[in-house]
Formats: C-alpha cells, sequence, structure tokens
C-alpha cells in the first residue's frame, strides 16, 4: 500500500484527503462523528494530532488505508482526522481526551472506544486496525490486486515497460 504525497490539500493524481478522511474541526465534530451511525461492524478510526512531523509522517498511511478500505464491497471502517493546535498549553480537545502524545489513533466501535495506539509507524497502524477488525469479527476487504504480486513481478512489469527518452 503505497504512501501518498501531498502538497496543500491534495495528493497525487488529484486525490483530495476530505474524499477519504473526514476532517474534525473540534470535540463537537469529535463526537458527532463517533455517534453518527454508530455500528458494532464498523470501526471508526480518528486520528488525533498536530503540525508535528510524526504526526505528518503517519497521515499519508492514514490515506492510504482509508482508500483501500474505501474499495471494499462492504462499509467496515470510517477514518477522521482531528488537527488540534501546536501550542505550549494543554488543549482541551486533548484534555478530554485523554492525549499525551501525538499522533494517537483513537478507535470506536458502536459509540464506544475499543483501542487507541500512540504511534506515527505505518505498520503498527495496520496491525492495530486487523486486530479491531478482527476482535470485532469483521473480516478486512482484500489487499488491493497490485499488493499481492511479488517485489520480482512489479520488478518485471517496470522493467517491460518501453523506456521514454526525456529529451525529446
Amino acid at each position: 500500500m503505497p504512501g501518498l504525497l501531498f502538497v496543500g490539500n491534495e495528493g497525487m493524481h488529484g486525490v483530495r484527503p476530505q474524499d477519504y478522511v473526514a476532517e474534525l474541526t473540534g470535540l463537537d465534530d469529535h463526537w458527532r462523528f463517533v455517534a453518527d451511525g454508530a455500528d458494532e461492524n464498523i470501526l471508526k478510526v480518528v486520528m488525533v494530532g498536530t503540525t508535528c512531523k510524526p504526526a505528518i509522517k503517519a497521515f499519508p498511511a492514514l490515506m492510504a488505508l482509508a482508500r483501500s478500505f474505501a474499495q471494499s464491497e462492504k462499509k467496515i471502517t470510517d477514518f477522521a482526522r482531528l488537527l488540534v493546535e501546536d501550542r505550549n498549553e494543554v488543549q482541551p480537545e486533548l484534555k478530554e481526551l485523554r492525549i499525551v502524545e501525538v499522533p494517537t489513533f483513537l478507535f470506536y466501535r458502536g459509540g464506544k472506544e475499543t483501542g487507541r495506539l500512540v504511534s506515527s509507524h505505518r505498520g503498527d497502524l495496520i496491525g492495530t486496525i486487523l486486530q479491531q477488525l478482527f476482535d470485532a469479527g469483521i473480516s478486512p476487504p482484500p489487499p488491493p490486486q497490485n499488493a499481492t504480486l511479488g517485489a520480482a513481478q512489479r520488478r518485471q512489469e517496470r522493467t517491460a515497460r518501453p523506456k521514454r527518452n526525456p529529451w525529446k
């Protein structure tokens, strides 16, 4: 699952983050997102972060996961991001949600928190989401078609393409 490059509010190939990850602007939005369509069979993932490097590093992984899950036939996940201001004093959002470090990923099912992850590592996020789905008895979607190709096969496909002369 490749990461995505973002410039401003748009990713490569015209991908818009807000099409896959809801932007939450405060606690009211957060609790509305959690309660909206509260269903035991839908895992809601909220990334709480600031503009710090670890939170910025984690967002492309969240985006890639959201895009991948959006392709499944049955809706099993909802993704959101709550950005809080990067200030020296403790923000009310962080205090109410008991956030000590960012990024923190909060997981909800049926309107109740089922777990949290404090990490900016893609593997930790993927593993925690899969574990949350497994614990709920929800099958994750199959991986994208090209994700199942071996590295050698992908390399072979790349080298089989005709080379383009950049100077013409």
